[in-house]
């Protein structure tokens, strides 16, 4: 029941549409996740389900609770709790987010047939086309908002690829077909971050046929991913220009360097900053950094990013000692996506389930216990 739960969550989620909140896309999401992790948190406590966890990261997490606490005391808005009526991410959907990761950190779905997640995508790509464009005239798809579904396509295909055991005929066109869809996705909702995501993917599985190890093409991709930053640089964008945000963003984190804003609190330090700029997005409603560091920066300070890093870090270097090659591609599409959109609470899901593959898994132990290596 689980592991039904988790891949709900992870895979099923996406597909949701109710007719309430501000959006029948991010609302009912939101909700039925926060409600889904606290069903998987009572199920695994009653059926004391064995979690092994890396010490480091258990207190990372906690630290990032105790950081979320500070801001409630000292910094709360009517934001802090529960967020915008728009995404809903607050601190609320923050905590929810860390138990999903520690409890899902012992479920891979590495035994889920490739086929399934194909199957996945074709849905998305069928539904899309009986789903409104948005303002850009851009398909959304059950998502409701482009770079959000790009995202999820970004997240999807990986577990197809590497369920594959042996690429017999039959495997090799099905991978051509579910790469297809892929493209025809990224495509249809026009987003340059996902397309830059998929390129890193395709480039750190292609590197795998020259027999690198894991570590340089870490590196090989980690030197590409942080080039990218230069894109947005080249746009002349006027609604939300990405280069005016993240300037805003970096001038609203140094109100508060040390504990930042409160997490939930992006869109009221952002309007000031922009309104204090004078900036020309000060016009346009902005609620997000289009940056998942930058928005830990505005919200939790240097404490807050530098948490997140350490973590991110500690993930790198646990995926490396495993060769964890799977986790790797979906950690750097995952974190490419991040980097240049508002994010989702799908994409959040999918990010803070990565990041808890870095921990180390099942223990034998009844109840949750660290672990000292």
């Amino acid at each position: 029941m689980i592991a039904g739960i988790i891949f709900f969550l992870l895979f099923i989620l996406p597909f949701i549409i109710a007719p309430f909140g501000i959006t029948q896309f991010e609302n009912p999401k939101v909700i039925i996740a926060e409600a889904g992790i606290i069903l998987l948190f009572l199920v695994s406590f009653f059926t004391t389900v064995a979690i092994r966890y890396k010490t480091p990261q258990f207190i990372l997490y906690c630290a990032i609770v105790f950081l979320t606490l500070v801001d409630i005391l000292f910094f709360r808005t009517y934001l802090s709790i529960f967020g915008n009526e728009f995404r809903m991410q607050g601190v609320f959907l923050l905590w929810n987010l860390l138990l999903f990761s520690l409890l899902s950190s012992n479920i891979s779905f590495k035994n889920v047939p490739w086929f399934i997640f194909g199957l996945l995508l074709l849905i998305e790509l069928i539904a899309i086309f009986f789903l409104p464009l948005n303002a850009s005239q851009r398909f959304v798809g059950t998502l409701g908002e482009p770079n959000a579904l790009a995202g999820f396509a970004i997240f999807l295909w990986p577990f197809s690829f590497f369920a594959i055991k042996k690429f017999y005929t039959k495997e090799k066109i099905g991978m051509v077909f579910i790469l297809l869809i892929v493209i025809t996705i990224l495509v249809l909702s026009n987003s340059r971050s996902a397309m830059i995501a998929l390129g890193l993917q395709v480039i750190f599985i292609s590197l795998q046929k020259f027999n690198l190890s894991t570590a340089k093409i870490v590196l090989v991709c980690l030197c590409l991913y942080i080039a990218s930053f230069a894109f947005p640089f080249f746009e002349n964008v006027p609604y939300e220009n990405r280069v005016q945000v993240w300037q805003a963003a970096l001038f609203a984190g140094t109100v508060n360097p040390v504990f930042g804003q409160g997490f939930g609190n992006v869109e009221i330090a952002l309007h000031n900053t922009t309104t204090r700029l004078n900036l020309p997005i000060q016009y346009y409603y902005v609620d997000s950094a289009h940056n998942l560091f930058l928005d830990w920066w505005v919200q939790g300070g240097i404490i807050g990013v530098g948490i997140l890093v350490i973590l991110i870090y500690l993930t790198f270097l646990q995926f490396t000692k495993d060769d964890n090659r799977r986790e790797f591609v979906l950690l750097f599409g995952m974190l490419t996506v991040l980097s240049f959109n508002p994010a989702s609470v799908v994409g959040l899901l999918g990010f803070w389930w990565v990041i808890g593959q870095g921990w180390i898994n099942l223990s034998n132990h009844p109840l949750i216990t660290p672990s000292v290596n």
